[in-house]
């Protein structure tokens, strides 16, 4: 009786080689510009609001508009968002100043964003819950979550502790 050649293979080699087309079968390649992350699933799609009444309005508004100079509350040290970004997809981006004294550092906070109740007050008012979820600011750890009341006015948006 003849024996096939792959049973000739040492252990080493046949474990090898399993191996390998188990990688290669679990890992696949994702296409690019599909939409897929590194590890090939898709990558999940922003929440579609389902606000109704002055809720979608003010979202519309508050994206569009920036607030600034908004002191963060902080045990220690000044915490500035010298210029605050919403985004439609529940983030938000704040280029921040730490102030020690009187010396300021310069750094960026991010997080997410959510309108209390899932509803805005009205069209120009709404209370606001962050939670930041990333920073590169000495002194701050994530996550820290705030309240704040929003105000729109023309394109900015004016915010106050709640």
């Amino acid at each position: 009786m003849r024996t096939s050649r792959a049973s000739q293979m040492k252990p080493s080699a046949v474990s090898m080689a399993v191996l390998i087309a188990c990688m290669l079968t679990l890992l696949g390649c994702p296409k690019q510009g599909d939409g897929a992350s590194d590890s090939g699933s898709q990558e999940p799609a922003a929440p579609t609001p389902t606000a109704t009444g002055t809720t979608p309005s003010f979202i519309k508004a508050l994206c569009a508009a920036t607030a600034s100079q908004f002191t963060v509350t902080d045990e220690g040290a000044a915490v500035v968002y010298e210029k605050l970004r919403f985004f439609d997809d529940g983030n938000f981006e704040a280029a921040t100043t730490i102030r020690l004294g009187d010396e300021p550092f310069e750094c960026t906070e991010r997080g997410t964003w959510s309108l209390e109740g899932n509803a805005a007050e009205s069209k120009s008012s709404a209370a606001i819950v962050f939670e930041m979820t990333e920073t590169n600011c000495a002194g701050r750890e994530a996550p820290f979550s705030f309240r704040t009341r929003a105000i729109l006015t023309g394109g900015d948006a004016q915010l106050s502790h709640i």
